[in-house]
């Protein structure tokens, strides 16, 4: 029934129902405080063609809703470029977290292609469905649903750092249901996590893509162990809680919760109930290395993982990265989760410390690819400064600047967007060094594209457009 649904909604959106395989999206969706947001529609929304209808684009190639836990994942998206949407209709947050969509960053989906950990951040004016009015405001309830908050607390034997990304992929925690139910994987930086019920429930729970180096020494739940045996969450543990979204006639929307006891619904003066917390103890042994290590920080709070010339690296829970045995040479660090975060560095013989990671639009053709270092040149060790593109645009006939249209630049992967200026200009930066894609879109023009190569400094690029044919 539901894959009716989304066909028939595809079909009146103008979609055509393909046969070929689509890829897959998956991420996490958060509020402005960090907490995994549930039960929210997720969409994947066709960039339009032009630019007359990037405001007006509704064209959805897959529909989701997030689970208990925020996480999200759009199945068979036709192959296209999508912006990934997230809550009311008529007032969506678009990936990475606006709720302006020509700022939002564009996600390539091929045959068979899964892009995970697109997390990003929801507006709280995003918030909300079916709306009632009451008293001069607007509400919108979710339904009550018995719930569990679980602590989660995971230690490293001599104060080493907790491990979210290796070389193997993400560190995950896996809550698998012993009933059959569908089960749930965590990030190893996740504090707690909303237990959905009523119960009682019991779980096995295990990890995913332990890096090597680290083992699991031991795992307990209010004192129970877990390696050989199930969580078991009585009934009792759980609280039946709801939320309310409050629009009020000024001012921002705001999400309170409720807790449900005896029939009356009564708003939370404390925070949800938790449960005893599961205990995690991490061993780690120190592996022999023969080259350079490259450490740094991953602004912001997002869980990314982090590649070092298409090679991954590790990523701990205090948001510092770090790569080890690196051959001497320039080399590109990417992340690929959320906006991408860059930085190019030359490593020789000794370490390179504090890299600090800059937020880019998109990454050049190429760069999942793993690749041998660039030579250092005369650079020295150390962080090196990043590129820009410039580009202005005119009528090849009259030389004037083009004052309406959109620009794109895309790359291997990621993609954005800017609206032309007054003069005919727009900017991208900053810029790993590689090979990208620019084309711009003006009505009365043909589409122009170019490829251009970025270096470590700015390139000014100019471009005739041809008036398209009437």
């Amino acid at each position: 029934m539901h894959g009716f649904l989304l066909s028939s909604l595809l079909l009146l959106q103008g979609i055509p129902i393909q046969r070929q395989q689509g890829g897959t999206v998956t991420g996490i969706l958060r509020d402005g405080a960090g907490t995994p947001v549930s039960g929210v529609r997720v969409a994947a929304v066709a960039v339009p063609e032009s630019p007359a209808e990037l405001q007006s684009s509704t064209a959805m190639g897959a529909i989701a809703e997030t689970d208990a836990n925020g996480q999200y994942r759009l199945e068979n998206v036709p192959p296209g470029r999508y912006y990934i949407a997230a809550g009311r209709l008529d007032l969506p947050t678009y990936y990475p977290g606006t709720l302006d969509m020509s700022k939002g960053t564009i996600v390539g989906v091929t045959a068979g292609s899964i892009s995970t950990q697109t997390n990003f951040t929801m507006h709280t004016e995003s918030a909300g469905r079916a709306m009632s009015g009451f008293g001069g405001m607007i509400a919108a309830l979710t339904a009550p649903v018995p719930t569990l908050l679980l602590p989660i607390e995971i230690r490293v034997e001599n104060s080493g750092k907790i491990p979210v990304f290796g070389p193997s992929g993400f560190i995950r925690l896996v809550f698998d249901r012993l009933n059959g139910a569908p089960k749930t994987t965590l990030s190893a930086d996740v504090q707690q996590v909303r237990i959905p019920g009523p119960g009682p429930l019991d779980y096995r729970v295990t990890f995913e893509n332990m890096p090597l180096g680290y083992t699991l020494k031991s795992m307990t739940y209010d004192g129970a162990p877990l390696r050989t045996g199930a969580l078991h969450l009585p009934a009792a543990n759980f609280t039946v809680t709801t939320s309310a979204t409050i629009f009020a006639p000024a001012g921002a929307p705001v999400t309170l919760p409720f807790v449900i006891a005896s029939g009356s619904v009564n708003p939370v003066s404390a925070p949800l109930p938790a449960g005893p917390p599961i205990v995690i103890n991490l061993g780690r042994s120190e592996n022999a290395s023969t080259g350079a290590h490259v450490r740094g920080v991953i602004p912001g709070p997002l869980t990314r993982s982090i590649h070092l010339s298409g090679k991954p690296g590790f990523v701990f829970a205090d948001g510092t990265f770090e790569f080890h045995d690196v051959p001497p040479g320039q080399h590109s660090i990417f992340t690929l989760d959320g906006s991408p975060l860059v930085a190019s560095v030359v490593v020789g013989r000794s370490d390179v410390d504090g890299v600090r990671l800059q937020s880019s639009p998109v990454l050049p053709v190429g760069i999942l690819e793993p690749a041998t270092p660039a030579p250092a040149d005369t650079n020295a060790s150390g962080v090196l400064p990043l590129g820009s593109l410039r580009v202005t645009a005119r009528n090849q006939e009259t030389q004037d600047p083009l004052v309406t249209g959109m620009a794109f630049l895309t790359g291997g992967a990621f993609g954005a967007s800017r609206p032309l200026s007054e003069d005919g200009t727009f900017e991208f930066s900053p810029l790993l060094p590689g090979k990208y894609r620019v084309e711009i879109q003006s009505y009365g023009f043909e589409t122009m594209r170019r490829e251009v190569v970025i270096g470590g400094a700015s390139v000014d690029l100019k471009i005739d457009a041809i008036p398209a044919s009437r």
